[in-house]
């Protein structure tokens, strides 16, 4: 139960229990953006190695992130791209589309 504190009404909360997670990896926050643009990576734990590849399997961008600075330039030119980023030896990949 959850009561307010201005009008003492009480209501049923869900039974969720938040809990810290730590296996959690970067990820970009969002999965589309204007070409040419920066693009925030979240959860960035420490120095990590950004890469992004045209479908083609052209690297097109490779850059040094951490906590300071978890931004990422993304191409000139719009289209799909494939975004990995890799931290203490594990790979994450993500689909970036550019307009």
């Amino acid at each position: 139960m959850l009561t307010r504190t201005d009008d003492g009404v009480s209501l049923p909360t869900c039974p969720v229990i938040p809990t810290m997670r730590r296996d959690l990896v970067e990820y970009p926050v969002r999965s589309g953006a204007a070409a040419g643009s920066r693009m925030m990576i979240a959860n960035v734990r420490g120095k990590s190695t950004v890469r992004i590849y045209s479908v083609s399997g052209i690297m097109c961008t490779e850059a040094e992130i951490d906590c300071g600075n978890c931004e990422v330039e993304m191409p000139d030119m719009p289209g799909v791209y494939i975004m990995t980023i890799e931290y203490g030896g594990s790979v994450s990949s993500h689909k970036i589309l550019l307009r």
